[in-house]
C-alpha cells in the first residue's frame, strides 16, 4: 500500500498490482477491523500518468 491520503470520512490509497485475490484479501481485512466499506474500486493508470507520477510527482 501507497500514497495513503484521509479525511474525516474517507480514505483513498493505491496498491500496487492487480491481483484480485490480493485486493480481496485487502477489502476482506478492512471489513474484519470493524471499518464500513461504502466503495472498493480499482482504478488503471495510463502509462503516460505513471510517467508523470514517476518524473514530477504529480498526475494530471
Amino acid at each position: 500500500i501507497s500514497e495513503i491520503q484521509a479525511t474525516d470520512i474517507v480514505v483513498r490509497f493505491q496498491l500496487a498490482g492487480d491481483d484480485p485475490r490480493e485486493q480481496a484479501a485487502l477489502l476482506r481485512a478492512i471489513v474484519q477491523h470493524g471499518f464500513e466499506v461504502k466503495e472498493f474500486s480499482c482504478e488503471r493508470r495510463s502509462l503516460e500518468d505513471v510517467f508523470l507520477q514517476i518524473t514530477t510527482g504529480a498526475v494530471q
